[in-house]
C-alpha cells in the first residue's frame, strides 16, 4: 500500500560484506525473498530505483528488466560511509560515473563468457550468452552525445601511429565525470580473434553544456597477439573501432564489431575501419 502511494520506491538489495567472491557460495542467485519483494513492489506500478550492494554480480532473474525498474545503482561494497554516498547519488547531489568492470550475467553459465571471448564462443546453443549489462556499461543523469570516431589515417603502418578522436558533448545542466572507452575487434585473424578488446580509455570532466575532444594514439603493437609460433604477431587485416558498449555496431557484421570494412594496405600494414 505504501508503494502505491509513493512517487518513487528505492529498493535496496544485497548480501553480507563477507561474501565477496563466487567461492563464498554455491549459487549466484540473489535471495529469493529479496527478488520477490521487488516483484511485489512492482505490482503497485510505482517507479523503482534498484540499489544493489554486492561484492560481485548476483543473478537477478529478470527483476532488473521489470518495466517499473527505471534505474539500477550498483555500489559493490561501498564501505562504512557508503550509505551517505548512495544517498547523494540517488538525490542527484553528484552524478554516478562508474563503468562496469565485468559483464553482468543473467545466468550462471554467462560467467564463462567475458567481453573478450572468442567470436566463435557460444552458450547453450545460442549465438551469445545472457548479459544484463555489458562490460563498460554505465549511465548517469546526463545524456551524453558522441560524435563520429575519426581517424588520422585509414591504415596503420608497422612503425608509426594512428590518432583516433571523438567529440563528447554534455548538453545537460549538470557537470559530469565521464570515462570514454575505445574498443577494437579484428575482422579476421589466423588465430580466432576476440569479439572485442578494450584498447584505451580516458576520463574527462564535462562541465554543463560543454564539449571535449578525446584522442587516443594507436600503434601496431596495440593489436599484437600470441601466435601459433609462440611469439607475438602483428597481422595485416581490417580492424573495427568504436567507443562505448552502447555504440557497438549493429547489423550482419555485429558479431565482429565491423562498421566499415577497408582493405589492408600493402607492406604489412593494418587497415582501421571507421566506427561510430
Amino acid at each position: 500500500a505504501a508503494a502505491a502511494l509513493s512517487d518513487v520506491v528505492v529498493a535496496c538489495l544485497g548480501e553480507d560484506p563477507h561474501t565477496e567472491k563466487p567461492g563464498d557460495l554455491d549459487d549466484l542467485s540473489l535471495d529469493a525473498g529479496q527478488l520477490d519483494l521487488v516483484r511485489v513492489l512492482a505490482s503497485a506500478g510505482t517507479p523503482i530505483a534498484l540499489v544493489l550492494v554486492t561484492g560481485r554480480p548476483r543473478l537477478l532473474h529478470g527483476v532488473e528488466a521489470l518495466p517499473q525498474v527505471n534505474a539500477v545503482l550498483q555500489s559493490f561494497l561501498p564501505g562504512p560511509h557508503g550509505g551517505a554516498a548512495l544517498a547523494d547519488a540517488l538525490v542527484g547531489t553528484f552524478e554516478p560515473s562508474g563503468r562496469l568492470p565485468i559483464s553482468w550475467p543473467t545466468a550462471a553459465s554467462s560467467l564463462l563468457y567475458p567481453h573478450w571471448h572468442a567470436v566463435t564462443q557460444q552458450c547453450d546453443g545460442s549465438r551469445t550468452c545472457g548479459v544484463a549489462w555489458p562490460f563498460g556499461h554505465g549511465l548517469s543523469y546526463s545524456r551524453l552525445q558522441y560524435g563520429p570516431l575519426l581517424l588520422s589515417s585509414g591504415a596503420l603502418p608497422r612503425t608509426g601511429a594512428v590518432n583516433a578522436s571523438v567529440a563528447v558533448s554534455n548538453p545537460s545542466s549538470l557537470a559530469l565525470n565521464h570515462t570514454v572507452l575505445l574498443f577494437a575487434a579484428a575482422d579476421f585473424r589466423r588465430v580466432i580473434p576476440e569479439a572485442q578488446q578494450l584498447k584505451a580509455f580516458r576520463r574527462v570532466l564535462l562541465p554543463a553544456g560543454s564539449s571535449v575532444e578525446v584522442s587516443f594514439t594507436l600503434r601496431a603493437d596495440d593489436f599484437r597477439y600470441w601466435g601459433l609460433e609462440e611469439r607475438w604477431v602483428v597481422e595485416s587485416g581490417d580492424v573495427s573501432l568504436w567507443c562505448d558498449p552502447l555504440l557497438r555496431p549493429k547489423g550482419p557484421l555485429a558479431a565482429l564489431g565491423a562498421v566499415t570494412r577497408r582493405r589492408a594496405s600493402e607492406g604489412g600494414g593494418m587497415a582501421a575501419a571507421r566506427a561510430r
